[in-house]
């Protein structure tokens, strides 16, 4: 280690990293600092600790969710194998890509711009392999290689992340906003961009994690006793959030996680959080909205897929598949809230000449809430 920082030197040194960032909550940015010194902790080797997925997650392409991954990378001289397909089986498949970069061997292993929703057995079994287990990994005209997974770090980029509940509960996700019009930090005279200003000072930025988590084990590596943390990741959850509140000074990473991976297992609720960000962007938040203007909204950004809908639907279909998940999602009330927003109902009485008659129309607003 070319030195050894004071606690204080290192907490400013790594959070520089991540004031670049419009982070959704609090809490996300404390993720986000658990990601960055999470493969610090795993290189330890010898802790049986089941570390999760690093999910970054933006609310609009070019937010900087793979930039912060860089700098991550660059702090620990990392090279980073991307994942750019998502089929499900056969050649090219998903989990063949992902076991190519596994005996690849690069230390940490990203997964670019997801895209749907992410179905991986391979990649679960990965995330809790106990210390000492082994994968297989299988790609053409090979046999089957048998790979220790706690050598690799695991990292993963969306623009609404969707997953199965397995892969949800082995996730950290942490959310940024996009800030408009804002030009990152740069160094010096001749203007040096911070991921190459963290490439040129690697030393001083790999110190500062080592400093950190040097000062953890000096303590004894002490566990938090909060017991939020998904099975076997619990201990990970623990570990950060004494970290996190001890040493780093920013508020516990548990807080709004739960209800971000119930968004990202559900995709009803999770296809109102990205309405809710696009009109967010739109400035149309709170306007009351039918369901023949959300289908249009949809119609208009395809990003907004609504679940369940088949290509080549028609509009009578669209508007009977939004009412069907409109219904469910207001069973139990008129309010539902997701991490950051909330979206209200109610309903109209509104003249309708093709059947000269009255209806009662619902209708829908969404509103940004402030985390608790």
């Amino acid at each position: 280690m070319p030195w050894q920082m004071s606690l204080d030197e290192a907490r400013r040194v790594l959070l520089e990293i991540l004031e670049e960032f419009a982070f959704l909550s609090p809490a996300d940015k404390s993720r986000a600092f658990a990601a960055l010194i999470s493969p610090a902790i795993k290189g330890l080797g010898s802790l049986d600790i089941s570390f999760p997925l690093a999910v970054i997650e933006a609310n609009e392409s070019q937010a900087g969710k793979g930039f912060l991954l860089d700098l991550i990378g660059a702090v620990y001289r990392q090279p980073t194998g991307t994942l750019l397909t998502q089929r499900t089986g056969g050649v090219g498949s998903f989990d063949e890509s992902l076991s190519q970069r596994l005996i690849e061997a690069n230390a940490i292993i990203r997964i670019d711009n997801i895209r749907g929703r992410l179905n991986s057995q391979l990649l679960e079994a990965i995330l809790t392999c106990p210390l000492g287990g082994t994968v297989p990994a299988r790609v053409p005209h090979k046999g089957e290689a048998r790979v220790d997974p706690h050598l690799f770090s695991f990292q993963l980029t969306s623009n609404g992340f969707q997953a199965t509940t397995d892969l949800t509960n082995r996730s950290c996700i942490i959310r940024i906003l996009k800030r408009n019009g804002y030009a990152f930090k740069t160094y010096g005279s001749s203007f040096t961009n911070i991921l190459n200003h963290v490439k040129t000072e690697q030393p001083r930025f790999l110190s500062a994690v080592y400093s950190l988590v040097n000062e953890w084990i000096a303590h004894g590596m002490p566990l938090s006793s909060d017991t939020r943390g998904q099975g076997a990741f619990r201990m990970w959850w623990q570990a950060m959030d004494w970290i996190i509140a001890n040493l780093a000074s920013l508020p516990s990473p548990l807080e709004g996680h739960d209800t971000a991976q119930a968004g990202a297992a559900n995709p009803s609720l999770g296809w109102l959080r990205e309405i809710f960000l696009k009109l967010s962007t739109l400035s149309r938040l709170e306007e009351w909205l039918s369901a023949s203007e959300i289908a249009e909204l949809c119609a208009i950004h395809e990003e907004l897929q609504i679940p369940g809908v088949q290509a080549g639907a028609d509009e009578e279909e669209i508007l009977r598949h939004i009412g069907k998940l409109m219904s469910t999602l207001f069973k139990k009330s008129a309010t539902i809230q997701g991490e950051g927003f909330e979206v209200r109902r109610t309903e109209e009485t509104r003249f309708v000449e093709s059947i000269d008659r009255n209806r009662q129309v619902k209708k829908y607003s969404f509103h940004r809430i402030q985390p608790a």
